[in-house]
């Protein structure tokens, strides 16, 4: 009787270990479904690479005039460092010079959007470098040089377009 109950035992507490193991694998369950599954993925994916020079003019977009003509265009998170925010400014720069002139919804206060348009138009740097100072006080991800650096870069954009087609945050 002994025995039966040991083995009722070990086989209750190997049960729950498989339960256990199980419940703890199932997050990686589409990951190697992914490595044993995704290549034709991968095929299309190499198959259809477009590769970007972003220091080029048109950085290597492969946009239609109707991508141009667009009335809003959705870029989605753009959090990051260096190559996210110079992306983000390559396709804000070949969008604001090839097709109509667009506002750049980001996400801040207006009184923060109004400070850094006053920087893009060409004003004094210290009321966007205090919204910056608030961001990193704040430890949110944006609040960091590449971004700031992208502003730059939009500003030395605006120097280089008519006023009406000039980039304006809201």
């Amino acid at each position: 009787m002994l025995k039966w109950a040991i083995r009722l035992i070990v086989a209750a507490v190997s049960l729950v270990i498989l339960a256990i193991a199980s419940f703890a694998g199932l997050p990686w369950l589409p990951v190697v479904g992914d490595q044993f599954g995704s290549g034709p993925f991968r095929a299309h994916l190499a198959a259809n690479e477009t590769v970007l020079d972003l220091a080029a003019p048109d950085a290597g977009f492969e946009l239609t005039a109707d991508d141009l003509d667009a009335r809003y265009v959705i870029l989605g998170e753009m959090h990051g460092y260096t190559l996210p925010q110079q992306l983000d400014a390559a396709l804000v720069t070949y969008l604001q010079t090839e097709g109509p002139p667009r506002w750049y919804l980001a996400e801040m206060t207006p009184r923060e959007a109004i400070a850094v348009n006053e920087y893009l138009a060409g004003g004094d740097d210290r009321y966007a470098r205090a919204v910056f100072d608030r961001f990193a006080g704040m430890r949110v991800q944006w609040a960091n040089r590449e971004f700031f650096q992208k502003l730059t870069a939009l500003r030395a954009l605006n120097e280089t377009l008519p006023a009406a087609r000039e980039v304006r945050f809201v």
